[in-house]
């Protein structure tokens, strides 16, 4: 785990340092990713594990696997953080 960890009582969410198996198959379904950007490519588990560890060097993004009962369901990414004015962009993706 490289960052911070925030539980609820139903949800955990904590940072990624590598893709699971669920996240892979959520990013190659067409039903999971239709409103997001990555329908346009296909996803490999190297090419995910890339991209996380982009996201994890970035000092302007932030990325939290959204875990229920241990179980990965999901990611929040804040980013691109735009320190001068304060403010970023919020994606959601829930693959269960």
């Amino acid at each position: 785990m490289i960052g911070p960890e925030i539980l609820t009582e139903r949800l955990a969410l904590r940072s990624l340092d590598a893709p699971s198996d669920e996240y892979v198959a959520w990013m190659n379904d067409p039903k999971v990713v239709r409103f997001t950007e990555a329908r346009f490519s296909s996803h490999s588990r190297a090419g995910i594990a890339a991209y996380i560890d982009a996201v994890n060097n970035s000092p302007n993004d932030v990325l939290f696997g959204i875990f229920e009962s241990g179980r990965h369901i999901g990611n929040v990414k804040i980013g691109p953080i735009d320190w001068h004015h304060h403010h970023a962009y919020i994606g959601l993706i829930i693959g269960f």
